[in-house]
């Protein structure tokens, strides 16, 4: 089947380069003419029997390559680029780098462009090649090919070379980039930490964590991860203060430190403390976690009534999926017969409902998640991802 964007963009170049052409060459150049014809007709046969490979090749050959026909060359390279046909995105590019009597601000443009058919096609090295050649020279393209070898040792994991490219986008700490760029530049070092501790080697963790911290003092992400390295080391009290306050303090994030929070009070204090600690954080949060985490404390400390009691008014002050399938639970615990029947049924709905649920969204590309990502899958964007208000009932 035909492709027709390709084709017209194909077909409008060929005309382009068959009506300029015409124009320079002049009666008197009959033999360039009669060429530029044929190259012009050959390209258009190639469209009609759809062969566009062949027509990229007749469209190379019959626009020749000038300060008028650059655009045009360009465009159409971006189009196959898009569209996919990289191989023939490629081919365009290199023939424009391979013409003579292009400007060196023509010769850093299509080097640029060729890179990004290099990245589009996976071929990191090629792209990072000319990209590293770009970004040493002052020009209009500097910037943009820092902003491209970014996302190639992003996508590649190479976190050092990524903080080198950062710290050349981002300046001194005085200048006027430095705050759009430092908080990557932590969420870098939390990459490079979180490979430290998967090694086990919690010092070197540490250190890179205190480096997110300069680079952005509010980094979340940092002060999560030096709490559970501060509880898993010893120092729970120290943890359990940094991890408090990012329960308080960053809604979003409340859920991912509750666990640990849990877990130090499991160790150090007893259940009353605990649950007077979450009905604090409960006031001060919209957070259906908070509120089971103390149902369940409620549970264990004084049954499964008093625990649904809880859940009880607490749905009716802020009811969510998650509080009414938590309070079929209790019901279903002190229920019989045809009771019990009935509240199984309606909790597997609830259970389906809660599974079908997504937690987390993007707020820059609105991507759905049930668990938090840091750095966006769909849009790239670090520390975008924000809890759903929308899983309260009747909000959203």
């Amino acid at each position: 089947m035909l492709d027709w964007p390709l084709y017209l963009g194909l077909l409008t170049a060929l005309a382009i380069g068959f009506l300029l052409g015409r124009s320079k060459l002049g009666d008197s150049e009959s033999t360039s003419s009669s060429e530029l014809d044929q190259n012009y007709f050959t390209g258009l046969n190639y469209l009609l029997n759809e062969q566009p490979d062949k027509a990229v090749d007749a469209f190379v050959q019959a626009l020749e390559v000038n300060s008028d026909t650059l655009e045009t060359h360009l465009a159409l390279g971006n189009l196959l680029r898009r569209r996919g046909e990289v191989d023939k995105a490629v081919r365009i590019h290199q023939n424009l780098l391979a013409r003579p009597g292009l400007s060196l601000e023509q010769v850093h443009r299509a080097q640029y462009e060729l890179a990004l058919d290099y990245v589009k096609s996976g071929l990191f090295d090629r792209a990072e090649e000319l990209l590293k050649l770009l970004v040493k020279k002052e020009g209009p393209y500097k910037i943009d090919g820092l902003k491209q070898l970014l996302e190639i040792y992003q996508d590649e994991k190479e976190w050092l070379l990524g903080l080198d490219v950062l710290k050349k986008l981002s300046g001194t700490r005085f200048s006027r980039h430095y705050e759009k760029w430092s908080p990557i530049k932590a969420h870098f070092f939390c990459e490079l930490a979180e490979s430290c501790l998967s090694e086990g080697d919690f010092a070197g963790a540490s250190e890179y964590l205190q480096k997110a911290l300069v680079s952005d003092r509010n980094s979340v992400r940092a002060l999560i991860l030096q709490g559970q390295i501060d509880i898993y080391t010893g120092s729970a009290a120290k943890g359990l203060q940094r991890l408090q306050k990012v329960a308080g303090a960053y809604e979003d994030y409340t859920a991912e430190v509750l666990p640990h929070i849990l877990n130090v009070y499991r160790k150090q204090s007893g259940l009353g403390d605990c649950i007077q600690y979450l009905m604090s954080l409960n006031k001060r949060v919209h957070n259906p976690d908070v509120f089971v985490a103390i149902a369940d404390l409620i549970a264990k400390d004084r049954g499964s009534l008093a625990a649904a009691e809880f859940v009880t008014a607490e749905a009716a002050r802020s009811p969510t999926v998650v509080g009414l399938q938590r309070l079929l639970d209790y019901y279903i615990s002190f229920s019989e017969g045809k009771a019990y029947e009935y509240l199984s049924s309606l909790k597997k709905v609830m259970d389906n409902m809660v599974v079908a649920q997504s937690n987390y969204q993007c707020s820059s590309c609105g991507f759905n998640a049930r668990s938090l990502h840091w750095l966006c899958p769909s849009c790239k964007t670090w520390g975008s991802f924000k809890f759903k208000k929308a899983v309260f009932i009747g909000e959203g």
